[in-house]
Protein backbone atom coordinates (compact mmCIF):
# COMPACT_ATOMS: atom_id res chain seq x y z
CA UNK A 1 0.00 0.00 0.00
CA UNK A 2 1.13 3.18 -0.74
CA UNK A 3 -0.44 4.71 2.56
CA UNK A 4 -2.01 4.64 5.65
CA UNK A 5 -5.56 5.50 3.82
CA UNK A 6 -4.65 2.24 1.24
CA UNK A 7 -4.68 -0.13 4.34
CA UNK A 8 -7.46 1.67 5.95
CA UNK A 9 -9.68 1.49 2.39
CA UNK A 10 -8.57 -2.40 1.90
CA UNK A 11 -9.43 -3.20 5.65
CA UNK A 12 -12.88 -1.80 4.92
CA UNK A 13 -13.92 -4.69 2.80
CA UNK A 14 -13.25 -7.40 5.38
CA UNK A 15 -16.10 -7.76 7.69
CA UNK A 16 -15.25 -7.96 11.51
CA UNK A 17 -11.56 -7.07 11.03
CA UNK A 18 -9.45 -5.12 12.97
CA UNK A 19 -5.94 -4.04 12.43
CA UNK A 20 -3.13 -4.75 14.74
CA UNK A 21 0.32 -2.97 14.94
CA UNK A 22 3.57 -4.70 16.43
CA UNK A 23 4.66 -2.38 19.04
CA UNK A 24 7.11 -1.67 21.69
CA UNK A 25 5.66 1.20 23.54
CA UNK A 26 3.64 1.71 27.06
CA UNK A 27 0.80 0.98 25.36
CA UNK A 28 0.66 -2.25 23.35
CA UNK A 29 -0.59 -5.55 24.68
CA UNK A 30 1.46 -8.76 25.23
CA UNK A 31 0.96 -11.11 22.32
CA UNK A 32 0.42 -14.45 24.35
CA UNK A 33 -2.38 -16.91 25.77
CA UNK A 34 -3.38 -15.89 29.21
CA UNK A 35 -2.20 -12.36 28.82
CA UNK A 36 -4.32 -10.28 31.24
CA UNK A 37 -6.14 -7.84 28.56
CA UNK A 38 -7.87 -11.19 26.99
CA UNK A 39 -9.89 -11.43 29.79
CA UNK A 40 -11.52 -8.04 29.40
CA UNK A 41 -11.32 -8.02 25.56
CA UNK A 42 -13.74 -8.82 22.98
CA UNK A 43 -11.43 -10.47 19.96
CA UNK A 44 -12.01 -9.74 16.42
CA UNK A 45 -13.30 -12.25 14.11
CA UNK A 46 -10.63 -11.48 11.71
CA UNK A 47 -6.70 -9.64 11.97
CA UNK A 48 -4.54 -8.03 10.15
CA UNK A 49 -1.05 -7.37 11.43
CA UNK A 50 1.30 -5.06 10.54
CA UNK A 51 5.00 -5.26 11.63
CA UNK A 52 7.45 -2.75 11.49
CA UNK A 53 11.16 -2.39 10.57
CA UNK A 54 13.97 -3.08 13.27
CA UNK A 55 15.19 0.08 13.13
CA UNK A 56 11.98 2.16 13.28
CA UNK A 57 9.17 0.20 13.94
CA UNK A 58 5.49 1.06 12.20
CA UNK A 59 4.90 4.78 11.92
CA UNK A 60 3.16 6.64 13.92
CA UNK A 61 0.89 7.34 11.30
CA UNK A 62 -0.22 3.43 11.06
CA UNK A 63 0.15 3.03 14.80
CA UNK A 64 -2.64 5.94 15.41
CA UNK A 65 -5.00 4.18 12.99
CA UNK A 66 -4.55 0.53 14.55
CA UNK A 67 -7.32 -0.98 16.45
CA UNK A 68 -4.90 -2.79 19.32
CA UNK A 69 -0.97 -2.25 19.59
CA UNK A 70 0.70 -5.91 20.39
CA UNK A 71 4.28 -7.27 21.25
CA UNK A 72 5.79 -10.37 21.46
CA UNK A 73 7.47 -11.31 24.73
CA UNK A 74 11.28 -11.68 24.65
CA UNK A 75 12.68 -14.20 27.35
CA UNK A 76 16.54 -14.57 27.35
CA UNK A 77 19.11 -12.58 25.74
CA UNK A 78 17.72 -11.35 22.70
CA UNK A 79 16.99 -7.88 22.14
CA UNK A 80 14.97 -8.30 18.64
CA UNK A 81 13.16 -11.12 16.22
CA UNK A 82 14.60 -11.15 12.45
CA UNK A 83 10.59 -9.94 11.11
CA UNK A 84 9.92 -13.39 9.38
CA UNK A 85 10.50 -14.98 12.78
CA UNK A 86 8.18 -12.08 14.52
CA UNK A 87 5.39 -12.67 11.92
CA UNK A 88 5.40 -16.83 12.36
CA UNK A 89 5.23 -16.44 15.73
CA UNK A 90 2.60 -13.19 16.01
CA UNK A 91 0.46 -15.11 13.52
CA UNK A 92 0.93 -18.25 15.31
CA UNK A 93 -0.68 -16.62 18.76
CA UNK A 94 -3.12 -14.99 16.85
CA UNK A 95 -4.54 -17.74 15.31
CA UNK A 96 -4.21 -19.82 18.86
CA UNK A 97 -6.28 -16.60 20.74
CA UNK A 98 -8.84 -16.36 17.75
CA UNK A 99 -9.61 -20.14 18.50
CA UNK A 100 -8.85 -21.89 15.14
CA UNK A 101 -6.06 -22.96 12.29
CA UNK A 102 -7.47 -20.56 10.25
CA UNK A 103 -9.39 -22.70 8.36
CA UNK A 104 -12.34 -20.15 8.05
CA UNK A 105 -10.19 -17.63 6.78
CA UNK A 106 -10.94 -18.21 3.10
CA UNK A 107 -14.54 -17.24 1.75
CA UNK A 108 -16.66 -20.26 0.59
CA UNK A 109 -17.56 -18.51 -2.48
CA UNK A 110 -13.53 -17.64 -3.51
CA UNK A 111 -12.36 -19.78 -6.40
CA UNK A 112 -8.54 -19.82 -6.22
CA UNK A 113 -6.86 -18.19 -9.46
CA UNK A 114 -4.77 -20.29 -11.42
CA UNK A 115 -1.18 -20.59 -11.06
CA UNK A 116 -0.09 -19.28 -14.43
CA UNK A 117 -2.59 -16.21 -14.05
CA UNK A 118 -1.43 -15.44 -10.28
CA UNK A 119 2.11 -16.07 -11.81
CA UNK A 120 1.57 -13.31 -14.56
CA UNK A 121 -0.14 -10.83 -12.71
CA UNK A 122 2.63 -10.86 -10.07
CA UNK A 123 5.19 -10.51 -12.30
CA UNK A 124 3.20 -7.47 -14.06
CA UNK A 125 3.10 -6.03 -10.65
CA UNK A 126 7.02 -6.79 -9.95
CA UNK A 127 8.55 -5.79 -13.44
CA UNK A 128 9.53 -1.73 -14.17
CA UNK A 129 9.32 -2.46 -17.80
CA UNK A 130 8.77 -4.45 -20.91
CA UNK A 131 12.25 -5.94 -21.08
CA UNK A 132 12.19 -6.82 -17.02
CA UNK A 133 8.80 -7.99 -17.52
CA UNK A 134 9.76 -10.83 -20.44
CA UNK A 135 12.87 -12.24 -18.31
CA UNK A 136 10.47 -12.67 -14.95
CA UNK A 137 8.29 -14.79 -16.98
CA UNK A 138 11.45 -15.91 -18.45
CA UNK A 139 12.46 -16.87 -15.00
CA UNK A 140 9.30 -18.59 -13.83
CA UNK A 141 8.64 -21.15 -16.74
Amino acid sequence: FDDVEGVLGALEDVPGCELWASDLGQAACVLEEGAPWLAEARLPDRVALVLGTEATGVSNELLNACDRRVYLPMHGFADSLNVGVAAALALSTILALLGGGGGDLVDAEWTPEPPDALRDRWARALARDDEQLEAIRRDLR
